[in-house]
């Protein structure tokens, strides 16, 4: 059976998409999904060497409540172990932001984006944690992926 395949023709039904992001977010009363605007976007980008790179599902929707804010949901099905599966999703991550703001700009802001595997292979799949790859899994929690340090070198004076 095509799993890969089958979850992308479930993910093609609009209402079967937006009752699942929906129950995803069931207990999460900090995210409700606007009715009606879950919708399919393109989910084939080119990366920074022009190789073409594809993600299963990337949907899109609006959240409820205060400043009208958009989101992204990126889903990928996998059938083997692959232990670098936290890389890639980044990697799919920032490509789909970046084609965010090329579609739309960036006059509000990034979208927030939400990111699961469907895995169907054998046995467990491994931890989802992009942290547990790094040789230095404290470390890289304490300073990898956190708010950007800006140094002004202005501020200092050159002799």
């Amino acid at each position: 059976m095509n799993h890969d395949l089958t979850i992308k023709r479930f993910f093609e039904d609009r209402k079967f998409s937006e009752n699942f992001v929906k129950d995803y977010f069931l207990n999460d009363a900090s995210v409700v999904i606007k009715t009606g605007s879950i919708k399919h976007e393109k989910s084939d980008f080119v990366d920074e060497h022009h190789k073409a790179r594809y993600t299963d599902i990337l949907l899109s929707g609006e959240l409820e409540g205060g400043a009208q804010a958009k989101f992204l949901m990126l889903i990928e099905h996998q059938s083997t172990k692959d232990k670098l599966m936290p890389l890639r999703i980044y990697r799919y991550s920032c490509l789909a932001l970046e084609s965010h703001v090329e579609r739309h700009g960036f006059q509000k802001g990034l979208p927030t984006i939400f990111t699961m595997v469907f895995y169907t292979g054998r046995g467990e799949m491994v931890n989802g944690d992009i942290y547990s790859l790094f040789q230095k899994p404290e470390l890289a929690r304490k300073y990898s992926f956190q708010e950007l340090k800006i140094v002004n070198v202005n501020q200092y004076q050159m002799d």
